[in-house]
């Protein structure tokens, strides 16, 4: 028993070629919504620093970095 291959159309290959650029590009837009939620949580982790709250400033200093709020402020500082 031989198996046939299943022979992709220059239409079901131009589909796919969409869908794979609309998913590079969802992946692409979001980067910088995280980026700017981690600036964010840098900045109120700051602010609650110096306020005297340690442990919620620290954690969401944490996390701001851990989102990537660090790199893109290095970028532009």
């Amino acid at each position: 028993m031989t198996l046939r291959s299943n022979p992709i159309t220059s239409s079901q290959h131009r589909i796919h070629h969409e869908e794979v650029e609309m998913t590079n590009f969802m992946v692409l837009a979001t980067v910088p919504v995280v980026w700017a939620i981690g600036i964010v949580l840098i900045i109120a982790g700051i602010v609650y620093l110096t306020r005297g709250r340690m442990l919620l400033g620290g954690v969401l200093t944490v996390l701001g970095i851990l989102m990537g709020g660090l790199n893109v402020l290095d970028t532009f500082g």
